[in-house]
């Protein structure tokens, strides 16, 4: 029985479902948005033969073939360009050294001709005199000679250059036929490289509490471990396509162990591997070739958060931890530490959240258990992953400090900041949404607030962030 890509449920007969015409073909169910589109746009697919659905992946993925392409097709044309030229200067040197041993020949027949003509003349004077002495007729034969001698050295000294030309014509076509070889075995590689990358989807916290519900015996899956380095431009105002245009002519990516590559703001590039060793090999180099221009950091890495809710005490951060601790078993030895504490009314009461941030060994073990035991009571945990939010343009991952756009209003949207505007309420429609159908015509959902936790661009950035914690 398949399963849905998403949420992993099984898609039962007669389930409405809508299956990735790309290279993975998984299938999503359709009636709980688990594809990531609306239902409008799903009945679309649903009811058009000519509409197809392709996953986040599986366009990358094609993406990356076909930058591969452009490239291997921009070599072609760059080759076949030097064989036209090649074949162009050929002709030419050809037709150049035909019509130079041509007149040349004509110079020697004309010489030739002179010569015989002169020696048939004299021949005829001499034997109309016969006075004259057999030494004279001797010494113009020997003059005779002495050209034709000439004539043959001429003619050599053409052959023996005609031979170099040749020569180093041959030379040519045998450099140009290796390098076409080195071409091939290179093209080869790439698609050897392109074809054995594999899409790694990371588990998902509803099939760890999935897995828990269904077998209690089982282990807890590992989170994945990504291990990112950061190119960070010494210019602020540099976009990413500057900073992948000059790794591009200064490493070569197929020498090094890379898993994926993404840009942040600035021009800031994120290259993730398996491994420190690699990681560290991959820093050496980039530090060899660029560091001039860039500075080559490993990030601080990121760890979970959960948040215990609706606490009826009031403890300090202390205490918490060593309830926490003490009080649950397989918490004895976590790594913790408490973020925040803040006071929260509930049912006309006055309760405590506290957000605690965990290792990631820890971290799927406390959210499979829902609830922890702290004081003398039992209180519920969820995840608190958060995405960081501009207060300047209302974007995601980066501080109001670092933001290179314009300033956005909350409330009108327009070029001011929230604090200075005539409107009185948030306008019910999300500028990050309306900014993304404009930029990429995703066709998203735009009436919520900007604010809103069920916005599908904050969802994208939540899911990205908890795909880089590792889960």
């Amino acid at each position: 029985m398949d399963k849905c890509g998403t949420c992993r449920g099984a898609i039962k007969t007669g389930d409405t479902y809508i299956r990735c015409e790309g290279v993975c073909g998984t299938r999503y169910h359709s009636n709980i948005n688990c594809a990531g589109i609306d239902r409008t746009t799903c009945e679309t697919i649903e009811t058009k033969s000519f509409v197809r659905y392709m996953c986040d992946e599986c366009m990358l993925y094609i993406q990356n073939v076909d930058s591969v392409l452009v490239k291997m097709d921009r070599a072609v044309e760059i080759n076949s360009e030097h064989l036209k030229q090649y074949k162009s200067d050929f002709e030419n040197l050809i037709l150049r050294n035909e019509k130079r041993i041509s007149d040349l020949l004509k110079d020697i027949e004309k010489d030739y001709s002179e010569k015989l003509s002169e020696f048939k003349n004299e021949y005829k004077y001499q034997i109309q005199k016969m006075s004259k002495s057999v030494g004279l007729f001797n010494e113009e034969s020997n003059s005779l000679k002495n050209s034709l001698n000439n004539s043959s050295q001429i003619m050599s000294s053409l052959k023996m250059e005609f031979e170099k030309h040749n020569a180093n014509l041959n030379k040519n076509c045998e450099q140009l036929i290796e390098n076409n070889k080195k071409n091939d075995e290179l093209c080869k590689n790439i698609n050897n490289i392109v074809s054995e990358q594999k899409v790694c989807q990371a588990v998902s916290f509803s099939d760890i509490l999935k897995n828990n519900k269904n077998d209690a015996n089982k282990h807890v899956p590992v989170m994945n471990k990504n291990i990112p380095l950061i190119v960070i431009p010494k210019n602020k105002k540099q976009n990413s396509d500057k900073t992948k245009s000059d790794l591009n002519k200064k490493c070569n990516p197929i020498e090094l162990n890379i898993k994926n590559v993404e840009s942040r703001n600035n021009g800031k590039i994120v290259i993730e591997t398996d491994s420190k060793e690699n990681r560290e090999k991959i820093k050496n180099e980039l530090e060899k070739k660029i560091k001039g221009d860039y500075e080559i950091k490993i990030p601080l890495e990121l760890k979970p958060c959960f948040e215990i809710v609706h606490m009826n005490n009031e403890f300090d951060e202390s205490e918490i931890l060593e309830k926490l601790r003490k009080q649950n078993q397989f918490l004895e030895f976590s790594q913790m530490k408490v973020i925040r504490i803040r006071k929260v009314v509930k049912f006309n009461k006055e309760l405590r959240n506290a957000t605690v941030q965990v290792d990631k060994v820890s971290f799927p073990k406390i959210i499979a258990a829902e609830k922890l035991s702290i004081g003398w009571e039992k209180c519920k945990v969820f995840d608190a992953i958060y995405v960081k939010r501009c207060m300047k343009c209302k974007g995601y991952n980066h501080k109001s400090t670092e933001c290179i756009h314009k300033e956005a209003c909350f409330n009108c949207h327009q070029e001011h900041k929230t604090s200075e505007c005539k409107e009185k309420e948030e306008m019910k429609k999300c500028i990050n949404c309306l900014k993304a159908n404009e930029k990429f015509n995703l066709g998203l959902k735009t009436d919520h607030k900007t604010t809103s936790i069920e916005c599908p661009v904050y969802q994208k950035k939540l899911k990205e962030k908890k795909e880089k914690i590792g889960y």
